[in-house]
């Protein structure tokens, strides 16, 4: 077994979880469901605009709060939230 360099508490381990399931559920709902329903519904092309759209704003928060700095934040979640940024 590794051994582990840092000590993250439970809390911030789930604090700096939070970015990578935001892009998960930005790719789940926006992406595949609504997409698909709105294909089904034949909104039309200008319809695709939507996820889009959508999409979009999920990736300017993701921007947003990982070009935020925030000095009372820990390390481990900032990090995260960059990292998030980098990839999504």
């Amino acid at each position: 077994m590794e051994e582990q360099r840092f000590t993250i508490d439970d809390i911030s381990r789930k604090r700096a979880r939070q970015p990578h399931e935001l892009i998960m559920l930005n790719l789940a709902i926006f992406h595949l469901l609504l997409a698909v329903g709105l294909i089904a519904m034949e909104i039309g092309p200008s319809g695709m605009l939507i996820p889009v759209f959508f999409s979009a704003l999920v990736f300017g928060f993701i921007y947003w709060r990982g070009k935020q700095f925030d000095p009372l934040a820990e390390w481990f979640v900032m990090v995260n939230w960059q990292l998030a940024l980098l990839r999504g």
